[in-house]
């Protein structure tokens, strides 16, 4: 049974998210060792930081009574999630955090078109949808490449 979230809650959830999403994406870029996977990062990243930007714009002067309380303030990492993050054993564990984050966002925005009356917020919220999934098919990619070299690699050794 799925708990229904009001407005004001989903947004919380979305703001706080796409804060927390450009955090790990950054920290991620600035990790990873692969050059393609930098880049997938980094432009995610800058995805997030755009979608918090167009939220707090957009809901802003829609709905300025869901937005009076959002904290704008970007997240310093907690050392346990600091070290979290420094748990990570490699990019696999990485890409599959990261999937995970994106549809956990998927998810939420989905349910916030869903609960808007607006068709301007709703635009808005669905080209962030577009990105989301986006995102997934990025993310799902550099997966597969990843599999398919350690298949390779694999050959090669036998």
């Amino acid at each position: 049974m799925e708990t229904t979230l009001n407005r004001g809650e989903l947004l919380y959830l979305a703001v706080n998210g796409e804060k927390a999403s450009f955090a790990l994406y950054s920290r991620a870029a600035e990790e990873s060792k692969c050059d393609s996977v930098k880049r997938i990062f980094r432009r995610i990243a800058r995805d997030e930081l755009d979608h918090l930007m167009r939220l707090l714009a957009k809901f802003q002067r829609l709905y300025p009574e869901l937005t009076n309380e959002v904290d704008i303030s970007l997240p310093i990492p907690s050392a346990s999630d600091v070290s979290r993050l420094s748990e990570i054993t490699g990019p696999s564990e990485a890409l599959q955090r990261a999937l995970q984050e994106e549809q956990r966002s998927l998810h939420i925005y989905l349910q916030l078109v869903k609960a808007m009356e607006s068709k301007e917020a709703t635009a808005t919220l669905r080209t962030i949808i577009r990105d989301e999934v986006s995102h997934i098919k990025a993310l799902r990619s550099i997966g597969e490449a990843k599999t398919k070299q350690s298949g390779e690699k694999e050959k090669r050794l036998h």
